[in-house]
């Protein structure tokens, strides 16, 4: 495994990571002065976020119900808990764009080379509150895969 969204597993093989980029913040409010430069007040962690690119073949690898999966939780808007594969959590992001790329369009309109682009942001972790939130997230991700 090379990473962990909720359910979605990215591999070596079908759903593959061609690239990986981290863009953390921190927030600072920012006080003008006179005659000199604005001091800046840490006021916390700004945001976190992760951009997951890779490659599919679908019609020699697959990976388009992978990529059905996460449309699936980009549309549920659920906090979902992340692991990096060494084992280390990323803790919770939700899915806020994805990107394709369909080259090479085959007869049923499905690029034979399919470039994508997950953006996620890192979020406080659910509530207990939350729970029945995830639980129907889970049953919605279960429909896309019956299709």
């Amino acid at each position: 495994m090379l990473y962990q969204i909720g359910l979605l597993s990215f591999q070596t093989n079908a759903f593959s990571i061609d690239r990986v980029r981290r863009n953390t913040k921190a927030d600072f409010a920012v006080k003008p002065v006179v005659g000199g430069r604005k001091p800046r007040e840490a006021i916390g962690p700004g945001d976190d976020g992760l951009t997951l690119s890779g490659t599919l073949l679908p019609f020699r690898l697959g990976g388009l119900t992978e990529l059905d999966i996460a449309h699936g939780m980009l549309t549920s808007q659920i906090a979902q808990p992340v692991m990096r594969g060494d084992g280390k959590s990323l803790d919770y992001h939700v899915l806020e764009d994805i990107e394709e790329d369909h080259q090479e369009i085959e007869e049923n309109g499905v690029g034979f080379v399919i470039g994508y682009t997950i953006k996620t942001q890192k979020v406080p972790p659910p509530s207990t509150a939350d729970a029945a939130a995830i639980v129907g997230g889970l049953v919605s991700l279960f429909r896309v895969l019956r299709g």
